[in-house]
């Protein structure tokens, strides 16, 4: 495992956390609104060089 690539896993719980909080704020945002909001899990894989 690469140095970036651990790096990358070190900081990704600090991401996740933030990412989920900015959807909160949305929904918050547009509670009032008549919209169907709708959030799933999304993977992705990177290859590496």
């Amino acid at each position: 495992m690469t140095e970036e690539h651990q790096q990358g896993e070190q900081t990704k719980p600090f991401f996740l956390a933030n990412v989920n909080q900015l959807f909160d704020d949305i929904k918050n945002w547009l509670a009032d609104k008549e919209l169907h909001i709708e959030q799933r899990k999304v993977q992705i894989n990177e290859l590496l060089n």
